[in-house]
């Protein structure tokens, strides 16, 4: 069994819930891939890469400007 299977929440179901310093995720599974995490930031961090590795996020619809105004994953990409 796996050990987050009790405390496990789809993204609806998160969509409702108050995300606290309280209410502290240890993982971010997806798939089959099993990702700990600590906090909510470390969480957001392995989303992001995972999106960057599936290429379901790129340079050219990157949400995230730079300090010049300019869309740029390299930032990211240096931390993978």
């Amino acid at each position: 069994m796996n050990i987050y299977e009790e405390n496990t929440y789809s993204l609806s179901q998160l969509k409702n819930e108050v995300l606290d310093k309280e209410c502290r995720p240890m993982a971010l599974i997806i798939g089959n891939q099993t990702f700990e995490v600590s906090d909510w930031t470390e969480l957001s961090i392995k989303f992001v890469e995972w999106l960057i590795r599936k290429n379901l996020l790129s340079e050219s619809n990157l949400p995230v400007y730079n300090h010049a105004k300019k869309r740029s994953i390299s930032l990211i990409i240096g931390h993978l």
